[in-house]
């Protein structure tokens, strides 16, 4: 049995296309009517996304959906916190595929961030 972070042979990659366009799409909506006060994009680019490299985009979403957005902590619903995990991994050009990702523990912890 797997420890807790360890990944599993179904695992996959954000460089394996996570997300679809339109989620990315729309959670870029988000993030300009929710996010874009506090935050600048480009915070989550590149060498400012290692803290997360190498875990499951488990961890990244919690911190998103948990202390997000700032003056209202935890009241973004799940699946537009994915939608705003998908707009992260565009931002970091890894290429969308044909299914979105979902937002329950279950798909996000089998989703490996590498590659920034």
């Amino acid at each position: 049995m797997p420890g807790i972070g360890s990944m599993s042979a179904r695992d996959t990659s954000v460089r394996d296309g996570v997300y679809t366009e339109p989620q990315a799409d729309r959670g870029s909506k988000t993030f300009d009517r929710v996010c874009i006060e506090c935050h600048d994009p480009t915070r989550f680019v590149g060498e400012l996304m290692k803290p997360w490299e190498n875990k499951s985009a488990h961890p990244l979403f919690e911190a998103v959906c948990l202390t997000m957005p700032e003056d209202n902590p935890g009241t973004l619903p799940r699946q537009q916190c994915a939608d705003l995990l998908a707009y992260i991994f565009k931002l970091n050009g890894f290429k969308a595929g044909n299914e979105e990702l979902k937002g329950t523990d279950e798909a996000l912890k089998a989703v490996r961030i590498e590659g920034f």
